[in-house]
């Protein structure tokens, strides 16, 4: 019985050994591979539902790179920043988000919110340019502006968001150009706890201080470049390969904070109405 036993054994592993060398051998008919049929073909039990995945997607562009801080670098940004604060009294940073609050209510709707971006865009450039002696408008790489001489990537946000350092998609020269040339300003006109719990993939310390759950204010952030260099990667989508997804403009945001370059708005504002007849002189 024993012998018998053994005999089935070794039968029914050569049987199998046939079978995986004749499997082997045979070419899927749907998708010409060896090593399967087409009942098993992968290609064969997709769905046709099954969305197709975009490689340009959340694809890493550029990756932080750990540099040393220059104290002055950090000091000209200091100086832009004070010199603004100085210049942007209490009754003109209400005035200024009032107006901005007007456009945004008046741009509401279907593909009316890129129009109200513009719109307080070319806002904050001329009432800049009117408040401040030093500042000038500079369209040049990264740079929208200068205060003080200093190049700034201008960007407007309303809360929660995500920005581009530019919105270039096909050339070639976006992907492989050195990134974050310039400071940073951003203009929030919306206070607003971004997270009601946490973001996902947080670190552990992340989790533990509650990094996540900080209210960002409405105001005035302005972010050092050095900063972003060390600490932010950009990722690609469709319409750009500089993008920065809405945990690293938070970062951005409270390391401004950090450094106490920030000037908030008022939290109470007066209500103004836009008319864009009133843009013509």
């Amino acid at each position: 019985e024993l012998n018998l036993c053994l005999i089935k054994i070794k039968k029914n592993e050569l049987v199998s050994t046939n079978k995986t060398k004749y499997i082997s051998k045979m070419k899927c008919s749907i998708c010409k591979q060896g090593g399967h049929t087409k009942r098993s073909c992968k290609k064969m039990n997709m769905p046709v539902s099954t969305p197709k995945i975009d490689a340009e997607t959340d694809v890493k562009v550029i990756s932080p790179v750990k540099v040393e801080i220059s104290s002055d670098e950090l000091n000209n940004l200091q100086m832009v920043f004070n010199e603004t604060k100085e210049k942007l009294t209490s009754d003109l940073m209400e005035d200024m988000l009032s107006k901005m609050n007007a456009i945004s209510e008046k741009c509401k709707g279907d593909g009316a919110g890129l129009t109200g971006g513009v719109l307080i865009d070319m806002f904050v450039m001329a009432y800049l340019s009117l408040l401040l002696p030093s500042f000038k408008e500079e369209k040049k790489g990264e740079s929208d502006c200068k205060i003080l001489e200093t190049p700034l990537s201008f960007k407007k946000i309303s809360g929660k968001s995500t920005i581009a350092l530019d919105w270039i998609k096909n050339s070639e020269n976006s992907v492989k150009r050195e990134r974050f040339n310039t400071d940073i300003m951003i203009v929030n006109i919306t206070t607003e706890q971004w997270w009601k719990k946490k973001p996902s993939n947080c670190t552990q310390e992340e989790n533990d201080s509650k990094f996540y759950l900080t209210p960002i204010k409405a105001g005035i952030y302005f972010i050092p470049k050095i900063y972003c260099k060390s600490n932010i990667s950009l990722s690609s989508n469709n319409k750009t390969n500089s993008l920065i997804d809405e945990k690293s403009l938070y970062r951005m945001l409270k390391e401004s904070i950090k450094n106490n370059m920030v000037i908030e708005f008022p939290l109470e504002v007066l209500k103004h109405d836009f008319n864009i007849l009133n843009a013509f002189i």
